[in-house]
């Protein structure tokens, strides 16, 4: 069984004077051999911290 999500990850990056977190996702094949998408995500501390 996978372990449940955490943000400690986030949380480390905060405490060590990270202004914001950013998560990034690609899905497709890419440049090379079709259509592909990205997404982004910016989170602020008052988002991880609730």
């Amino acid at each position: 069984m996978k372990p449940f999500p955490t943000t400690l990850v986030e949380r480390r990056l905060l405490a060590d004077g990270a202004p914001f977190v950013i998560g990034l996702d690609e899905v497709g094949k890419g440049a090379w051999a079709g259509p592909l998408v990205i997404g982004a995500a910016v989170l602020p501390r008052e988002v991880i911290d609730a």
